[in-house]
């Protein structure tokens, strides 16, 4: 498999991933080419937003899961990612500042 085969393969994981835990996430490119997905209810914000950031590389995704540090995605990883995700969104839900 190619490294851009590899790529999409993991940019189609992540984002199956993401529509599990969040289906109305707004994704939004920042200035830097990262994608991020924020709850519509955090939309407003300007902190404690992001679900998920994604940046795409030549050979993979790297993505963060607030709070934890940046990591390559892993498919042999996705249950963990989905309980972290899936908390995160919970956490996020609850939040009623936008700032």
């Amino acid at each position: 498999m190619s490294d851009k085969q590899v790529v999409v393969e993991q940019l189609e994981q992540l984002h199956s991933l993401k529509l599990d835990v969040c289906p109305d996430c707004l994704a939004t490119q920042r200035r830097d080419g990262a994608l991020i997905y924020v709850p519509p209810n955090r939309r407003h914000a300007t902190t404690s937003k992001n679900l998920l950031t994604l940046w795409v590389r030549p050979f993979g995704a790297r993505m963060r899961i607030m709070p934890d540090p940046e990591e390559m995605y892993d498919a042999n990883h996705r249950t963990s990612y989905r309980r972290r995700l899936t908390r995160l969104y919970a956490e996020l839900l609850g939040r009623e500042d936008c700032g």
